[in-house]
């Protein structure tokens, strides 16, 4: 389970291997892009042995005996263990064909909704131009840690795949996607961490169907998921270990590391896999998606995850407008392989109370969201705004990513926001945003004529 300043998940197309990466005992993984970058090797700062008391004896035990494995033999996700049929109905097993039914790639994602699977979105998204990719070509396998167990997995196909709208396929910033299935499945969702915050030194899992090892070159490199444990750390430290070549946002992204053991990490191939804790009802809570991690699987250092706090109201109100009229799906039992897609079996499911449907949202509601937005966001800067331009441009019925700039004092402002509204209830519709913006020194770019030597500063989240 690890992968480089880059992507997690491998096209075979290119290298002919596949990588995944590993979490606790409820994630899932992805592959290593070909062509990414080795992360760079630090030495790692003193850290203290943080408390994991919240963890269920039987993974400690399991982590316990992983410790003290043969060294001479590599334990599974890289330090990890088989999970057990069973525990892992939130997991999906990700596989990508081309139009003539080969295997392209294959990420890891979670069941967030009946209908709705969570993995990255360099999982979902060309990764050039981050185009979303032909939904057709996806399959899913869930209910089986096993994704050729015929008994148990339910194979389903996509009818959708929504891109985070701020992913950047060269930043990997919004590192984020959401496919659709064609029918509802009866097996659990993970909830998604949405409000509060997560401390440094919280003991987390990683899971997926990933390398367990780096140059490990069978495709799909596992067939059973494999999980292990691993330590969210603090800002200081995500920055001070990330690769030079990649960006860490600390108001984006989290990451985590096995300390003091070094034993465990994710692998190309577990793209799109959670991140999570045990949250206090004593299940699981995916906190992050696994996005980037060292090509060579190494696991003393850190790996890189997409947090979902920032992004729960998105995913929230993709998962509202795609809810499917069923709260009882019967499972199907079809498998994909690795040659041609597999055919999905439909169910005809009970309906389910309906929901107040979310109204169209207008241009002058997106424009007026917007001002809130950069009101609450910039304050003092925004007040003293002089030449704001708002242009937004619609996206879905209920949803506009608007393009600002503007001038405060000595610099400029510019960026993008997204406003959708997310719920809707007899009486009042709510909406959220996820924003980006820029500030640079207005006679620095406009004067100095050297404006690569411009610092630019940026501000992501969410109002």
């Amino acid at each position: 389970m690890r992968i480089g300043p880059r992507r997690l998940f491998v096209l075979l197309a290119v290298c002919g291997c596949a990588a995944a990466l590993a979490v606790s005992p409820w994630a899932a993984g992805a592959m290593l892009s070909a062509g990414s970058s080795a992360k760079s090797i630090r030495h790692l700062p003193a850290r203290r042995n943080w408390p994991v008391d919240h963890v269920p004896q039987l993974l400690l035990a399991a982590a316990r005996a992983l410790l003290h494995a043969s060294p001479g033999r590599r334990p599974r996700i890289v330090g990890g263990t088989s999970g057990v049929q069973g525990q892992w109905g939130f997991m999906g097993f990700v596989i990508y064909y081309d139009s003539s039914g080969t295997a392209q790639f294959m990420c890891s994602g979670t069941l967030v909704s009946s209908n709705v699977v969570l993995t990255a979105g360099h999982c979902g998204a060309d990764e050039t131009t981050g185009v979303p990719n032909d939904p057709t070509g996806y399959r899913v396998v869930t209910n089986a840690v096993d994704w050729t167990d015929t008994a148990n997995r339910v194979v389903s196909s996509v009818i959708q795949v929504i891109v985070d709208p701020n992913f950047d396929p060269v930043t990997l910033e919004g590192d984020a996607a959401l496919l659709v299935l064609s029918s509802p499945v009866s097996s659990p969702s993970i909830p998604l961490w949405g409000s509060g915050t997560i401390a440094a030194g919280e003991g987390a899992f990683v899971a997926g169907w990933g390398k367990t090892y780096a140059g490990e070159t069978a495709f799909p490199p596992e067939n059973v998921l494999q999980w292990a444990p691993t330590v969210v750390q603090n800002v200081d430290y995500c920055a001070n270990d990330a690769a030079s070549n990649y960006a860490y946002d600390s108001s984006t992204e989290l990451c985590a590391v096995d300390y003091p053991a070094d034993d465990t990490g994710t692998c190309p191939g577990d793209s799109g896999g959670p991140l999570f804790v045990n949250a206090t009802s004593g299940g699981p809570l995916e906190i992050g998606i696994t996005s980037v991690a060292p090509t060579d699987c190494n696991t003393d250092t850190a790996d890189y995850f997409t947090a979902l706090e920032p992004i729960d109201p998105w995913i929230q109100s993709e998962i509202a407008v795609n809810a499917p009229p069923s709260t009882t799906p019967t499972q199907t039992t079809t498998t994909p392989t690795t040659t041609s897609p597999a055919t999905t079996t439909s169910t005809t499911p009970t309906v389910a109370p309906s929901k107040p449907a979310l109204p169209r949202m207008t241009s002058d509601e997106a424009r007026s969201d917007t001002r809130q937005v950069l009101a609450g966001v910039l304050r003092h800067a925004y007040a003293r705004r002089l030449q704001l331009r708002i242009s937004c441009s619609r996206t879905s019925a209920v949803r506009f990513n608007c393009g600002i700039t503007f001038s405060s004092g000595p610099n400029d402002y510019y960026g993008n926001v997204n406003v959708f509204y997310t719920t809707a209830t007899a009486t009042t519709t709510y909406w959220s945003d996820r924003f980006t913006v820029r500030r640079v020194n207005d006679h620095c770019y406009f004067d100095s004529g050297h404006r690569s030597r411009c610092k630019v500063e940026s501000k992501r989240g969410t109002y």
